[in-house]
């Protein structure tokens, strides 16, 4: 009798055992497909480089913005900005005290600055400048 009980439990332990292994097993496999998958798969938030402009911008103000990219990407970078930094009203060109320059070197920084009558307020990481209208 008790032989039959040790059996049972013997069977048991070993189903368990190999319903673990399979179930790791299947996990591994998982995680290395998820590795494996392109990048756009799970980008980050849009508009991330956007994010530290909100502390630097005055609340309810017009803002202009420019970019070095031109079509969808130019206007998809437009909708990223107007929506990390919504409420404030985000248009294209220069024509607001503030201006949001993104994917510009310093050299064309530089021309802007002059040309538009600019100055940079703040430098951020991603290639993104916040300029202002210069009042003298």
């Amino acid at each position: 009798m008790d032989f039959g009980r040790q059996k049972r439990t013997a069977v048991f332990a070993l189903i368990g055992a190999l319903v673990c292994s399979t179930a790791i097993g299947a996990l591994q496999m998982a995680v290395a497909y998820v590795e494996r998958l392109p990048r756009f798969f799970y980008q980050e938030s849009p508009g991330k480089k956007y994010l530290p402009l909100q502390f630097f911008l005055p609340a309810r103000h017009d803002i202009s913005f420019l970019s070095q990219k031109t079509g969808v990407p130019y206007y998809r970078d437009l909708q990223q900005a107007q929506y990390v930094l919504a409420p404030a009203l985000i248009e294209e060109g220069n024509a607001a005290d503030w201006v949001i320059a993104s994917d510009f070197t310093p050299a064309e920084i530089s021309a802007i600055q002059k040309k538009a009558g600019l100055r940079v307020a703040q430098k951020f990481p991603d290639a993104v400048w916040l300029l202002r209208k210069d009042v003298r």
